[in-house]
């Protein structure tokens, strides 16, 4: 149906008959929908003003009622935190001038001294919080007159409880602690709290009464509120006991009969625009009036619906013939262009077929630069595992000179003991055979060592289902022999019991990788009582195996270069730089783990992690 020669004409033709379309057609439908907005808009707006106030006052309104209920929770947790708070300073107070003057004035003098001091402790303003009874009850100092130089013992509260018989039990049993007493009925409940002075068998308290407490609280609460910002429109009003205690504003007596109102409902006050909502706070007594005023909202809504009306009738006209003329230009400039479009489309068929022919060569020499960079790649990382094998046969043989030292010397002592018998005329039958046996049990030995370092060396052609354990306890077995010639200490803690999928002896080439790393630092930097440790554990994903030692730990200059090919703090002879290479390469690349380290206290730790099975 089209071809490259019409496409030019209908991009020409096609503007120009959408450009009259769908100016008359949506000119038609965005003057009708304009109209329906500005009716809908008036009264969407007057809605989401009122929701908007309505959700923003209630959650005003949870906010108080969530700080009211802390007040209330934390009440007595601050009463006691306070009474604690003067106690110690109190006794702090009494043990200073007890240890100041007890070897230098009388016993009455430095009990004056404490009264006199305890008796000018000051809170609120006032004095005299802080009260100081001995054991048997003799009242030293009080904050009743009435009750001060007396024996209470036999005082009881407004409950009938022996209250100071409490507070002395209280001391004795535990040298400090609290007690709730109404002690005298007039002022309710409050809470003590005693506490041992450690001397003269007195003790010291102090009390807070509950009803002056929340009074405290009622007066922050009520702070809070002041503090509340509101808009124009919103007040508050507080009652305690139907009487106004505080108001955001001037507000009629109208608003009052809303204290009749239920609990956490919004209500339209009569013959007003307001809207009202009551919270009541029983542990205050206090009824709180929320409110906002819609009358000035709508009046303005109502103004903006007149001008948005006049304003559209103008947009109207001015979008029609706006319209109309941009028609008119783009179909003049579309005849103007449609020459100029044709020619670029030719030029432009012509620039893609010589860059698809350009861009096919560019991917054929990339695709050969890819493969080269890759078996380069390949090429070096095989060096670089023959390089790590080699060094690890090196170790490997050092590890099985220290293996047969031991029952070399073994066979060599039976061979004395053999001659030596043979030239004292001693060598029975009897005593041959068991210097034999002794050899061969030697030589077994020789030869086990000789199967696990050659299993060691076979490639592993399949993952093997393992636990770290075994690993560690292979390792170790190992290389124990080449740790105790140099007196290095191992300790093993194992706590992992998973099993997982792995090519046994390459996880077990970095572990030994890693112990004589270690032993080669803790000899190098001649350790004090050098030790290896080794362990295991696991959590819900992964498995550990964690090897640490006391050599000091790494420099912060190298920690970032460890990991790299052929970098070693140690001398050329002893080290090719490939050891932690290879051993991030097998655990991170073959085994899909991690290969970190942590310096300690006192030397590093490195971190195997692997997925569990």
């Amino acid at each position: 149906m089209f071809n490259k020669n019409s496409i030019p004409k209908l991009i020409v033709i096609f503007p120009i008959l959408m450009i009259f379309t769908i100016t008359f057609v949506s000119g038609y439908f965005y003057i009708k929908t304009l109209r329906e907005y500005t009716q809908k808009s008036a009264n969407d707006k007057i809605k989401t003003y009122i929701s908007t106030q309505i959700k923003e006052n209630e959650t005003l309104i949870q906010n108080i009622g969530d700080l009211v209920k802390y007040l209330d929770s934390t009440l007595e947790k601050n009463m006691k935190d306070e009474l604690k708070e003067r106690i110690d300073l109190a006794y702090k107070s009494a043990h200073y001038l007890y240890n100041k003057y007890k070897d230098k004035k009388s016993e009455k003098e430095i009990k004056e001294k404490i009264e006199d001091s305890l008796s000018q402790m000051l809170w609120e303003g006032k004095q005299n919080y802080v009260f100081i009874t001995s054991y048997e009850g003799d009242n030293i100092l009080s904050a009743n007159p009435a009750l001060n130089k007396k024996n209470l013992v036999a005082f009881e509260d407004a409950d009938g409880r022996a209250v100071i018989i409490e507070e002395i039990v209280k001391v004795r049993k535990y040298t400090q602690g609290y007690i709730k007493t109404t002690f005298f009925k007039d002022k309710g409940e409050q809470i003590l709290f005693v506490k041992d002075l450690g001397f003269y068998d007195w003790f010291v308290g102090s009390g807070i009464h509950f009803k002056i407490a929340k009074n405290k609280i009622k007066n922050k609460f009520l702070d809070y509120i002041k503090s509340i910002s509101l808009d124009s429109h919103s007040f508050i009003k507080v009652y305690d006991q139907n009487k106004t205690i505080y108001s955001s504003k001037n507000l009629s007596k109208d608003i009052d009969r809303c204290l009749n109102l239920d609990n956490k409902t919004w209500a339209k006050l009569n013959g007003t625009n307001i809207l009202i909502y009551k919270k009541e706070i029983p542990i205050f007594n206090w009824s709180i009036i929320f409110g906002f005023d819609t009358k000035e909202v709508k009046d303005k809504a109502k103004d903006e619906l007149i001008a948005l009306e006049l304003k559209l009738e103008k947009e109207t006209k001015l979008i029609f013939f706006g319209s109309l003329l941009i028609a008119l230009f783009v179909s003049l400039l579309s005849f103007l262009l449609s020459r100029k479009i044709i020619s670029i489309f030719k030029e432009y068929e012509k620039d893609v077929k010589q860059k698809q022919e350009e861009l096919e060569l560019v991917n054929y020499s990339l695709e050969l630069r890819v493969k080269e960079e890759v078996q380069a790649h390949q090429e070096k990382e095989k060096m670089l595992i023959q390089n790590s094998k080699m060094a690890a046969m090196g170790d490997m043989i050092s590890m099985i000179a220290h293996q047969w030292r031991q029952p070399l010397n073994q066979l060599s002592y039976i061979f004395m003991n053999i001659e030596g018998a043979y030239d004292d005329n001693d060598l029975s039958k009897e005593y041959l055979k068991k210097k034999i046996s002794e050899g061969e049990k030697t030589l077994e030995f020789m030869s086990s060592t000789i199967d696990d370092f050659r299993n060691f060396f076979m490639p592993d052609k399949d993952v093997t289902s393992i636990c770290l354990n075994e690993i560690a306890k292979e390792s170790i077995k190992l290389t124990l022999n080449m740790l105790k010639n140099s007196n290095i200490e191992i300790f093993e803690d194992y706590k992992d019991n998973a099993h997982i999928k792995v090519y046994k002896n390459e996880l077990l080439q970095v572990v030994l990788n890693l112990i004589k790393n270690s032993k080669d630092a803790l000899l190098e930097n001649s350790i004090k009582n050098p030790y290896i440790k080794i362990k295991t554990y696991q959590d819900n994903k992964n498995v550990y195996l964690v090897v640490c030692d006391n050599a000091k730990g790494i420099d912060e200059d190298i920690s970032q270069k460890i990991f790299e090919p052929y970098f070693s703090t140690k001398e050329s002879s002893s080290g090719t730089g490939l050891g932690l290479y290879m051993s991030k390469t097998i655990v991170e690349t073959h085994l899909k783990g991690k290969l970190v380290f942590n310096n300690t206290k006192d030397g590093v730790c490195f971190i195997i992690s692997l997925r569990i099975s």
